[in-house]
């Protein structure tokens, strides 16, 4: 439950009451993007956190995503084992 986690993650932060970023590191495909984003964006609302950030997403998911709340931080989504020349990395 994301509220749950939301809250755990804040009574663990001693005293602080507003997350600043809250980064989805992947997208959970068993529940709808938009649903997710609702939930998320009502924790903005609340006051929970300020910013909703995004990992490993491609266009048309940021395009969903911002059908509900803008994201303003994303982090590209790079497979370093499918690059062609140069370094090949195992990470």
């Amino acid at each position: 439950n994301l509220r749950r986690s939301v809250d755990n993650v804040l009574s663990k932060l001693r005293g602080t009451k507003k997350i600043d970023l809250f980064q989805c590191a992947r997208n959970d495909r068993s529940y709808p993007l938009v649903e997710q984003m609702k939930v998320l964006d009502g924790f903005v609302r609340e006051g929970k956190f300020d910013y909703i950030g995004m990992s490993e997403v491609k266009a048309d998911t940021i395009r969903e995503a911002n059908s509900v709340r803008g994201c303003r931080f994303l982090s590209s989504r790079l497979a370093h084992t499918r690059r062609t020349g140069g370094a090949h990395c195992g990470c």
